[in-house]
């Protein structure tokens, strides 16, 4: 049995989400794996990090 499909509300059908993921991920990977994308998530990480340690602190 397969899960149903979750549209979040957007009643876009799965097949044309499928269709532009398969557009957008190669351009996605390549800038995920570009200098400037390495250090934008690198600088992304450490501002969840930072976020997180001030939730406990409280």
């Amino acid at each position: 049995m397969s899960k149903k499909y979750n549209d979040y509300g957007t009643n876009i059908p799965r097949h044309e989400v499928e269709a532009l993921a398969h557009c957008l991920l190669p351009d996605i990977r390549r800038y995920f794996d570009s200098e400037q994308g390495k250090r934008e998530f690198a600088e992304w990480k450490a501002k969840q990090a930072a976020a997180k340690g001030d939730k406990h602190d409280s």
